[in-house]
């Protein structure tokens, strides 16, 4: 059943902590992490109070605390056929951005610059935080998808069976690539380009060759 738009607090009713992690001391206003896992579109945007505002389909409850971690799942278990979610985030600060299996998390709007900042990505999604600058920035992307970053001081890049990530700006940049993948600075055309312009090009379908006709026999040959 489709889910009304609802402007949430961030409070201990709604992102109630882990029940794997009964110790968390953190309260759940505290997160400076987000964590996407299993698909759907996270926008992030910055301001002096935290707010979440969930859309789309629920399924269950999608968004929970674990410590300072404030994790998005899609789904609790296997999700019906065209479900979706959309998630709209308000806060101060972000120290880590993480992406797993597909989704989206998009910063929109001006960040103040972080002192020091984590994104990663697996086996696919895309985490798209050119509005973010950090003195240090790490991005990992591991079995495909890739990070779009503007890092204000020195980035750490590793990618490793394939995936990309893009940066611009004139960081320090160390980079590491293993067994395919790509750390490769962006056009400065493309940095405030919308995310939709910067996905690449689905390759054209191969034809494929005519099916010859069928030449009947007269009755009785073979």
């Amino acid at each position: 059943m489709r889910a009304s738009t609802l402007l949430l607090p961030v409070v201990a009713s709604l992102l109630a902590p882990a029940q794997s992690q009964p110790g968390a001391a953190a309260s759940p206003a505290d997160f400076r992490s987000i964590e996407l896992r299993g698909g759907g579109v996270v926008t992030v945007r910055h301001g002096a109070t935290r707010r979440v505002r969930v859309g789309g389909e629920s399924s269950g409850r999608p968004i929970r605390s674990e410590g300072e971690e404030l994790v998005i799942e899609r789904c609790s278990r296997p999700c019906p056929r065209g479900h979706r979610i959309e998630v709209e985030i308000v806060t101060p600060e972000i120290s880590r951005l993480a992406v797993a299996d597909g989704g989206l998390i998009q910063l929109v709007g001006e960040f103040p610059s972080q002192a020091a900042v984590a994104a990663s990505v697996s086996s696919g999604g895309t985490i798209d935080m050119r509005s973010l600058g950090a003195a240090r920035l790490s991005a990992t992307v591991s079995d495909g998808g890739r990070i779009l970053a503007n890092p204000g001081g020195a980035m750490t890049a590793a990618v490793s069976d394939g995936g990309n990530i893009t940066y611009w700006g004139e960081a320090a940049v160390t980079s590491s690539v293993r067994r395919g993948g790509v750390v490769v600075k962006g056009a400065a055309a493309d940095l405030r380009a919308p995310i939709a312009r910067l996905d690449p090009p689905l390759p054209p379908l191969t034809a494929l060759p005519p099916v010859p006709a069928v030449t009947r026999l007269p009755h009785g040959e073979e």
